[in-house]
């Protein structure tokens, strides 16, 4: 089995994949006329062409049952930083995720200054299922970056369990953020994530 170094894994916190989303959208799709930033789940079958999916299980990747619909509006900023939680409130380690517009947008990791710094509460946003979930997120006086990357329109390999956010430029973005069924797959840490598509050939090193 081939295994990326681990001191790289922990450095970097995203990948380009190797992996086709050119038919990935379900053709009923349509993504709803917005006027402010939200956020909130798509079931598989509605979302996806099942094409897809069983092309995903070809590779040995098996999705989830739900999966984030990101919609922010051009020039947002935050002045805070996050980690992903899951429907029990835990922390997800990785999602597979691609962009549609978002012109100039980036997304960026950092570290804590100080340990502990972190403030967690209940969602106030999005639909009634995600205010059931918390947040865990950060000042970013708190935190000190050390990773970004500008998102595009292919699938990216992304850290969520570290804090992260994402600065938009002069465009509307619409993200959608695979999840996947991780208990099936087995994988539970970013390092395994890593390794998992690196012996599949799935993850573009350059």
């Amino acid at each position: 089995m081939k295994y990326i170094n681990k001191y790289l894994i922990m450095e970097k916190s995203w990948y380009n994949l190797n992996i086709d989303i050119s038919n990935a959208l379900h053709k009923d799709w349509v993504f709803p006329d917005l006027e402010k930033s939200h956020v909130f789940f798509a079931n598989t079958e509605k979302l996806f062409n099942l094409e897809w999916v069983s092309y995903m299980e070809s590779l040995g990747i098996f999705l989830g049952n739900r999966h984030l619909i990101f919609f922010k509006k051009s020039n947002m900023q935050e002045n805070t930083a996050h980690v992903d939680l899951g429907s029990e409130n835990y922390k997800i380690p990785f999602a597979l995720n691609w962009v549609i517009g978002g012109n100039g947008s980036k997304m960026y990791w950092y570290k804590e200054k100080t340990n502990g710094t972190e403030i967690k509460k209940q969602n106030i946003w999005g639909t009634p299922e995600h205010k059931k979930l918390f947040t865990i997120f950060w000042k970013l006086s708190d935190l000190e970056k050390i990773d970004v990357c500008e998102l595009k329109s292919s699938l990216v390999l992304v850290r969520v369990d570290i804090p992260h956010n994402v600065l938009l430029g002069d465009e509307d973005r619409w993200s959608i953020s695979v999840r996947l069924n991780y208990h099936r797959l087995d994988i539970h840490t970013w390092e395994n994530a890593v390794n998992f598509l690196t012996n599949k050939n799935l993850l573009i090193l350059s």
